[in-house]
């Protein structure tokens, strides 16, 4: 096991909660328009509540994987006890309502196509096991490396790493064994294909080089372009998702302040008609595989009652959601 940095720590989270930043001045004209949100809210006795869980990941098998980060109890000022028996990789059957841990550790999963192979980030490597954790396999060993995503045909993946680029994360695409590796975005990280495997949409900036234009960025593997869909600082967004049909992609926005929560948005493949989804926080969208459904985070850390930090699953037309996941959160002793 490789050491963590106080870098590697830091970059860990950005594609689950993000950091508070200021939106780039030159997106106001595909910002979607946000309501104000009220400074009174940003407070709570705890502090700011940790997630419990995230990541996200429907299977084509109905089946949901997400990361429990195994939180026990949380005491004043946001400190909180962890269950080593809790913590890892668990599924959700949504059907039946039964969760069940396959992993003891593990960061990001994401389900092949076929819902028979789970690939995830374990100590900043990337491995793939069988749907019930069993067949761990190393994928890739280079600088950070996070975020796995398969492509439809199973036969790539996506993810993000520092190899080669220490400072920063880059968008990169490999076999899904990890070998024949290649850069294509020098700023770019929380990958996601389109149905049609002829597109990936991506947080970072839209060129091949740092310091691009930045936002949600289609990148087109046929010609190697980049297309800011939405402008924004890349610290305000969270993973975006294609649905199954590929006509809309889901995301997380929030405003400005630290203590303001992402909401869940659906926009257009193209960029067009953003809209709100949520009004109590929603971030790392994954999409049912008949697209009627997203199972999000709702990630208000500044709300003690809404179930913050948990996974709901919301209907995009109606905008009606339900909690699928809960933890019991009793002051520590």
């Amino acid at each position: 096991m490789r050491p963590p940095s106080l870098y590697q720590i830091v970059t860990l989270l950005l594609c689950s909660l993000g950091a508070a930043a200021c939106l780039n001045a030159c997106g106001d004209s595909t910002r979607p328009p946000i309501t104000p949100f009220s400074p009174d809210t940003c407070s709570s006795v705890y502090g700011p509540l940790p997630s419990f869980h995230l990541s996200p990941t429907w299977s084509s098998l109905g089946v949901i994987a997400y990361r429990d980060n195994g939180i026990a109890c949380i005491d004043t000022g946001g400190i909180y006890g962890v269950a080593p028996d809790s913590v890892g990789i668990w599924t959700l059957d949504l059907s039946t309502g039964t969760a069940q841990r396959i992993l003891s550790d593990g960061y990001t999963p994401d389900w092949s196509p076929n819902g028979m192979r789970l690939a995830f980030e374990r100590n900043w490597d990337l491995y793939a096991a069988n749907s019930d954790g069993s067949n761990v396999t190393l994928i890739v060993s280079e600088g950070v490396s996070l975020a796995p995503r398969w492509s439809p045909d199973g036969h790539l993946i996506a993810f993000h790493s520092s190899a080669g680029v220490p400072t920063h994360f880059a968008t990169w695409i490999a076999r899904a064994d990890g070998s024949a590796r290649r850069r294509i975005a020098e700023d770019g990280r929380c990958a996601s294909w389109s149905p049609d495997q002829k597109s990936l949409v991506f947080i970072g900036g839209a060129g091949p080089l740092a310091g691009s234009p930045s936002g949600i960025v289609e990148y087109r593997l046929a010609d190697g372009t980049f297309h800011v869909l939405l402008a924004a600082e890349t610290g305000l967004l969270s993973p975006p998702r294609y649905s199954p049909d590929g006509t809309k992609i889901a995301f997380g926005l929030r405003e400005r302040l630290a203590c303001h929560p992402f909401q869940l948005w659906v926009m257009d493949a193209d960029g067009k008609n953003p809209q709100r989804l949520t009004e109590e926080g929603g971030a790392e969208p994954a999409w049912s595989p008949d697209g009627t459904r997203i199972a999000f985070v709702r990630a208000n850390p500044w709300d003690e009652g809404s179930g913050s930090g948990l996974l709901w699953v919301i209907d995009p037309d109606t905008r009606v959601s339900k909690q699928v996941t809960w933890q019991l959160t009793p002051v520590c002793d």
